[in-house]
């Protein structure tokens, strides 16, 4: 059960980051 919850977190982590370092490029782009 917690390997499957720590496994689910892992992948909303690198959701997570990819969508930042998207959000990241775009206000790089607009300065």
């Amino acid at each position: 059960m917690i390997l499957i919850f720590w496994r689910i977190l892992q992948c909303y982590m690198s959701i997570a980051l990819k969508v930042l370092r998207c959000i990241f490029h775009m206000i790089q782009w607009k300065f």
